[in-house]
C-alpha cells in the first residue's frame, strides 16, 4: 500500500500515445498539492494593461474595426445593458440589436474620453474604472463621472480634471 507521501504505483498499461514510457511499465499518478483546487470554466481574462490594454479589449470580432463592443463596455464596467442603453439615451434594444448605433458610439467615445483623462490620475485602470463608476464629484452635484457624461457630456469632466493639478 502507498503511503501519502509517495505517489501512487498502479500496474495497469500507461498511456503510451500520450508518451508516457512503454506499455505495461507502472503509472504513476501525478502529485498534486492538497491545497490547489482544480480550475473550472472558462480561464479569466487577463489583467486590464492600462488604458491602451483596456481599449484594446473593447474591440469584437465581427464589429466593424472602428466600433467599440457595447457588451464589452458593459463586462469592463459590470453593468448590465439596460444601464448601459439607459446611460446613452438609446432604447435597450439598441445595445443589443445595433451596436453601431452613432449615438450609443458617440456615448461609448465620451466615456472613454474621460476615461483615458482621468487614467493618468490613478494606479491602473481597474482603479480608473472604479472612479468613473462611483466617485462622486462635488462639483457635479455629487453625480458620479459616468452619470455626468451621460447628462452632460465629456467636455465640463475634461475641464475640471485640466485644472486639477497632477498627484
Amino acid at each position: 500500500m502507498a503511503t501519502a507521501d509517495a505517489p501512487s504505483v498502479v500496474t495497469e498499461p500507461s498511456p503510451v500515445a500520450a508518451g508516457n514510457g512503454p506499455p505495461n511499465a507502472p503509472y504513476e499518478a501525478p502529485h498534486e498539492a492538497p491545497h490547489e483546487a482544480p480550475i473550472e470554466g472558462p480561464a479569466s481574462p487577463p489583467a486590464l494593461a492600462g488604458f491602451a490594454g483596456f481599449l484594446q479589449r473593447l474591440r469584437e470580432p465581427g464589429l466593424p474595426p472602428a466600433v467599440m463592443s457595447p457588451r464589452r463596455f458593459c463586462e469592463a464596467l459590470t453593468i448590465d445593458l439596460q444601464t448601459l442603453a439607459d446611460l446613452a439615451h438609446v432604447h435597450r434594444n439598441t445595445v443589443q440589436r445595433s451596436p453601431a448605433s452613432p449615438q450609443l458610439q458617440a456615448y461609448l467615445r465620451d466615456a472613454l474620453r474621460v476615461i483615458r483623462a482621468a487614467s493618468a490620475r490613478h494606479a491602473d485602470i481597474e482603479s480608473t474604472l472604479f472612479w468613473f463608476r462611483n466617485e462622486p464629484l462635488p462639483g457635479f452635484d455629487f453625480q458620479t463621472p459616468e452619470r455626468v457624461v451621460s447628462a452632460r457630456g465629456p467636455d465640463p469632466l475634461l475641464l475640471a480634471l485640466r485644472s486639477q493639478p497632477p498627484p
